[in-house]
C-alpha cells in the first residue's frame, strides 16, 4: 500500500516536471531566432577569430587554433545560453505565464527544476550542434571525451541556468 502510494505520487511529480520542461522546449524549438543566434555567435568567434588568430600564432604542440579554443566556445555557449535562459523568467511574469504556474498545485521547487531542465536542454541542443561542426571541421572525439563532455554540459548547464533562474526571479520588469 505504502509502496503504492510513493510510485503514484513519483509519478506525479515527473510529469510536472515533463509538463514544464516540454514547455520550455517547445518555446525553444519555436523561436528559431533564439536558436540561429546562439549557434551564430559561437561559430563566429570559431571561424572568424579562429582563422585570423590561428593565422598568426604558431603552437610548438602542433595543435592548430581552433581546436585549441574549441572548448573555450563550447563553455562560452553554454554561459550565455545558461545564464540569459533565466531572463526569459521576466518575459514569463510579463506574460502572467508565471502567475498560472504559481498558482497551480505544483511545488516552487518542481518549477524551478523543470524550468530548469528545459534550460539544460536548450543548451545541450546547442552543444551537440557545436560538436557536429567541430567534427566537421576536423576535432576528433573518442568516446569516453564525448560522455565526458556531455557530463561537463550538463553539471555546467545545469548550474548555471539555476543561478539565471535565481537571478531573474529578483529582477522586476
Amino acid at each position: 500500500m505504502v509502496s503504492a502510494i510513493n510510485i503514484n505520487f513519483v509519478e506525479i511529480i515527473l510529469g510536472k516536471l515533463y509538463a514544464l520542461w516540454i514547455r520550455e522546449f517547445k518555446v525553444f524549438l519555436r523561436e528559431r531566432s533564439r536558436l540561429v543566434a546562439s549557434i551564430f555567435t559561437p561559430l563566429l568567434w570559431l571561424f572568424v577569430i579562429g582563422s585570423g588568430f590561428g593565422s598568426a600564432v604558431h603552437s610548438s604542440t602542433g595543435v592548430d587554433y581552433q581546436t585549441f579554443i574549441f572548448p573555450g566556445i563550447i563553455s562560452m555557449s553554454i554561459i550565455f545560453s545558461s545564464v540569459f535562459f533565466g531572463s526569459y523568467i521576466i518575459w514569463d511574469r510579463k506574460f502572467d505565464f508565471l502567475k498560472s504556474v504559481m498558482v497551480a498545485p505544483v511545488g516552487r521547487n518542481t518549477i524551478f527544476v523543470g524550468k530548469t531542465l528545459g534550460g539544460m536542454t536548450t543548451s545541450l541542443v546547442e552543444v551537440v550542434i557545436l560538436l557536429t561542426v567541430g567534427a566537421a571541421i576536423g576535432i576528433h572525439f573518442t568516446a569516453l571525451s564525448l560522455v565526458q563532455t556531455i557530463a561537463i554540459v550538463l553539471l555546467l548547464s545545469f548550474s548555471l541556468t539555476s543561478l539565471g533562474l535565481i537571478i531573474g526571479s529578483y529582477i522586476e520588469a
